[in-house]
Parts: C-alpha cells; sequence; structure tokens
C-alpha cells in the first residue's frame, strides 16, 4: 500500500512538478518516517510556491524537531515578512515553539512530549523534547524522548547524537541504550 502511493505521487510529480504535489508528497514522507525527504520536497514546494502557508508551518515544524536552527530562523524572519501575523513563526524566531502546553516549562513540556510520543505524534514529540532541553540541557530523559521521535522521523543521525548525549549523561540508562541500539539497526 506505501509503495503504491508512493508511485502515485511520484508520477504525480513526473507529469507536473506543482508545488502542491510537493507539499503533498513532503507531508506523506514525514508522516511515514522519512524526514529528510520530506525536508526536500518541501523546500522544493517553496521555490515553486514561496507563500504557501501550511509548507512554511510543516518546514518549521520538521525544522523545530530536527534541530535545524538556522534554517528555521530564516524561514520564520521570511514567514513573518509574508505574514507578520503568524503566531507560529513568531514563537519560532526567538528559538521557541508554539505554546501547546499549559506551564512553559521543563515539566510541562516533558509532560506534552511524552503524551505525543505515546500518541504516535512523532513531529510535536520531538518540538517539545527539544523545548523541555532548554529549560534543563542535561536530563537524559528529555534526550532520550527526543532520540525516539527523530527516530522515528527518519533523522538518524539528530536521534544518534541525542541518544548519546543521554547515555553520556547517564551511562547506565538501559532504555536510551535500547533506542540507541535500534537507530544502528536501520529499521
Amino acid at each position: 500500500m506505501l509503495a503504491e502511493a508512493e508511485q502515485h505521487f511520484r508520477t504525480a510529480l513526473h507529469l507536473r512538478d506543482d508545488a502542491d504535489g510537493h507539499r503533498f508528497y513532503g507531508r506523506w514522507l514525514a508522516e511515514n518516517g522519512r524526514g529528510p525527504e520530506a525536508v526536500a520536497h518541501l523546500s522544493r514546494a517553496l521555490v515553486l510556491a514561496p507563500g504557501s502557508v501550511d509548507t512554511r508551518s510543516l518546514l518549521m515544524r520538521l525544522d523545530a524537531a530536527r534541530g535545524a536552527d538556522a534554517e528555521l530562523h530564516a524561514l520564520a524572519q521570511q514567514s513573518l515578512a509574508i505574514d507578520p501575523g503568524d503566531s507560529a513563526a513568531a514563537a519560532y524566531l526567538p528559538g521557541s515553539a508554539p505554546l501547546p502546553v499549559a506551564s512553559n516549562n521543563y515539566a510541562g513540556w516533558f509532560a506534552y512530549g511524552f503524551r505525543e510520543t505515546r500518541a504516535g505524534q512523532n513531529l510535536e514529540a520531538a518540538i517539545a523534547a527539544r523545548q523541555a532541553l532548554k529549560f534543563d540541557p542535561r536530563s537524559a530523559d528529555a534526550l532520550n524522548n527526543l532520540g525516539y521521535p527523530l527516530g522515528r522521523l527518519g533523522f538518524r543521525a539528530e536521534a544518534r547524537d541525542a541518544l548519546t548525549r543521554a547515555l553520556v549523561l547517564r551511562p547506565d540508562f538501559a532504555l536510551a541504550r535500547n533506542n540507541l541500539r535500534w537507530i544502528d539497526s536501520g529499521r
């Protein structure tokens, strides 16, 4: 089923290189653990339709999740130039994220990220873990909770980095060690 869906996306883009096709394919890729490819297609969609709010929003979320701060900052600035009322871009600009939590602190972001991970919302989980780490950069738990959803999104190098850092902080952290094995297995 996934292979068939992908073939339809590829055929559509072969027939017509358009922004909507790249945006929809990029979203599908992100949802199916192929984040790096999603970023490439969403970037192409922005070249074809620079004013696309949906494309910008998803690309900012992917940049925030993977820790691509320079790209996120530039995209947030561009988005605010197009739409000064873009609250998500305004939140990302200073290095934060749109606030879906009741408490803008470590505990609030950590709990939110944990819930999102359990719900399979890996993009939101990774963003939340990054926000939790801004409050406590030495949290092995938050690093583990960043590594797992990044791996599910297909950002394996970033996931490996987070999990390795968790193990440096807490060498006996079995869950982080297991997640790192999973990342290294390529599954």
